[in-house]
């Protein structure tokens, strides 16, 4: 497949996309590169992925769900997020292999001293 296919399309997406959203069809360009990078997603396929991050996103943000997200990066690579915009609560994503086992004891302590209410007074 020669590397210019799929590349009319990515930049039609990007070049569409409202100013307000540019932040989230580059991410979703980023996730898309990585995914390509270890051959989760073809090529041709890159344009439709940007194109179904915006709309989610879009989606999202005309239900009012879209709060917060804040993804986590480590070498370039996409390794978690945080997002207050489920109707569940907020989530904290670590990618496995991440944090050794200390460093999920100490998330764990922080969360739960953060949560633990102040003693009344």
């Amino acid at each position: 497949m020669p590397f210019g296919e799929g590349i009319a399309d990515i930049k039609r997406i990007l070049n569409n996309t409202l100013q307000e959203h540019d932040e989230i069809a580059l991410s979703a360009f980023k996730e898309a590169i990585n995914l390509l990078e270890i051959g989760e997603i073809g090529q041709t396929k890159i344009a439709n992925f940007i194109y179904q991050k915006v709309k989610q996103f879009k989606d999202s943000e005309t239900l009012g769900l879209n709060k917060e997200k804040e993804e986590f990066f480590q070498n370039g690579k996409k390794i978690g997020y945080f997002s207050s915009s489920s109707q569940k609560g907020i989530i904290i994503k670590i990618s496995s292999g991440i944090l050794n086992d200390e460093k999920k004891e100490e998330l764990k302590a922080i969360l739960n001293n953060f949560l633990t209410p102040p003693p009344i007074s």
